[in-house]
């Protein structure tokens, strides 16, 4: 097991710092994970109610497929120039955080 220090703890305050700056300033909700791909084409496809992402680098063939998510009927798509930012539904790994203080054994 990797020991712990204080840096650890000051590297997940400034993650969550940014995310919180990251989202406020497109004025949005914060129940999404941020994944940057600046470097990535992109265009949005809209058919009927639906709106579909579509990403690639250049290059490459594969292309990336996602839905975007609707919010009261409007797609979650913000705009904050030079970026957009598109939330969308993808396959993610997630990392869950926990303070150590509030395990529990619930089994």
């Amino acid at each position: 097991m990797a020991k712990s220090n204080s840096s650890s703890r000051d590297l997940l305050k400034g993650y969550v710092n940014a995310k919180k700056e990251l989202l406020q300033s497109f004025r949005c909700e914060e129940d999404f994970y941020i994944k940057p791909l600046t470097d990535c084409f992109w265009n949005i496809k809209t058919d009927g109610d639906f709106h579909f992402l579509r990403f690639w680098r250049e290059g490459e063939e594969k292309t990336n497929d996602v839905v975007v998510v609707r919010k009261q009927g409007e797609p979650l798509i913000y705009r904050n120039d030079p970026y957009t930012m598109v939330i969308g539904i993808d396959c993610i790994k997630t990392g869950f955080v926990f303070h150590n203080g509030n395990k529990r054994n619930r089994w």
